[in-house]
């Protein structure tokens, strides 16, 4: 078969086919409809024969071969595992229900209220109900197929900025954690979803305060605009990040899961949610800490004719940060108040 041949039957290809030459990526009509990401096809070409990768929204089958002069890749989708995951996080949210009604109700014990060591247990049962909830969250969001554009609104990004800030300093104060916010005085518009804005920068400060030092730790966030750009930027002095976890998310080999680490989701999730609304992340670690940048584009459409954007809470009284943050803040932040919500 001559090369005219094989990019016919190429292009013809239902599936999606990718083709690393040494000069790049060669794609068929499928694949591209993908929009795959320069980390996504790192995956790719680092990824091994039958593997199950997370790419476009969806769970894929790899099948690679070695061909002259490239790599053959071609992806099946596995629709069952996405449904799974969909169904799953249902049947488990329906029983967090009855088990987070559960302790609000014993938490209204007098006798309970009196007692600090059944105060201390429930509050540590709470709080490992949050953490499922977490990872209830982020199969919920593994197993949306759906895009983002029709969940977009105009997101001014100086009170955005300044509410999330001010819920994650109170939450840090009671890790003993160092939390600092600055941002320049221009409040620049985003074409963003808020809630998916919240989850990825509250997925990236979970994951510094879990490999922060005992004593000392600190993170900065900060946020300004540059040439039609908003840079947000997360540093830390944590040790435990690592940009390998970006191309080989550990979600994908159990084995490398550590304890009380939840799904190894966050990482591919705050991943997919930087490329859903045009971004760009950027991960540079060294031996005194990591530093964490994420670009996304500025809007310029005026605000007059966006869509409004709708409420989407993860459940009523729940406060994203302290799911989010769960694996990280102390157990006695748990303690269910049953004479009003969690934020």
């Amino acid at each position: 078969m001559d090369a005219k041949e094989f990019q016919e039957v190429f292009g013809r290809l239902s599936a999606p086919a990718l083709l690393k030459t040494g000069e790049g990526w060669l794609t068929n009509p499928a694949a591209q409809a993908l929009g795959l990401t320069q980390a996504e096809l790192d995956q790719l070409e680092q990824g091994e024969d039958g593997a199950l990768l997370w790419l476009a929204r969806q769970f894929y089958h790899v099948s690679a071969g070695r061909l002259e002069g490239g790599t053959l890749v071609l992806l099946q989708p596995d629709v069952f595992l996405a449904s799974a995951a969909l169904n799953l996080s249902s049947q488990l949210r329906d029983r967090l229900t009855i088990a987070f009604s559960a302790v609000t109700d014993l938490s209204k014990s007098d006798a309970l209220r009196h007692d600090l060591r059944a105060r201390e247990r429930l509050a540590a049962l709470n709080q490992e109900l949050y953490r499922i909830f977490r990872m209830v969250t982020q199969l919920e969001r593994c197993a949306a197929a759906s895009p983002l554009d029709s969940r977009m609104s105009q997101v001014d990004m100086g009170p955005w900025f300044d509410h999330l800030s001010g819920e994650v300093q109170l939450l840090c104060q009671a890790a003993k954690v160092e939390f600092t916010a600055e941002r320049d005085t221009r409040s620049p518009t985003l074409s963003a979803n808020r809630r998916q804005l919240d989850y990825m920068i509250l997925s990236l400060i979970s994951n510094a305060m879990k490999s922060l030092p005992e004593t000392g730790g600190w993170i900065r966030f900060s946020m300004k605009e540059q040439a039609d750009q908003v840079i947000l930027t997360l540093a830390d002095n944590a040790g435990g990040f690592s940009p390998d976890y970006l191309t080989h998310p550990l979600w994908t080999d159990p084995l490398r899961l550590l304890r009380r680490r939840g799904l190894g989701l966050g990482l591919p999730l705050v991943q997919r949610i930087t490329a859903d609304h045009d971004g760009t992340l950027m991960v540079f670690p060294s031996d005194k800490g990591t530093r964490v940048v994420i670009s996304l584009p500025v809007s310029r459409e005026a605000g007059f004719f966006s869509q409004p954007e709708p409420r989407i809470e993860d459940a009523p009284g729940f406060s994203m940060a302290k799911i989010l943050l769960s694996d990280a803040l102390p157990s006695s932040m748990y303690f269910p108040n049953p004479y009003g919500d969690d934020e």
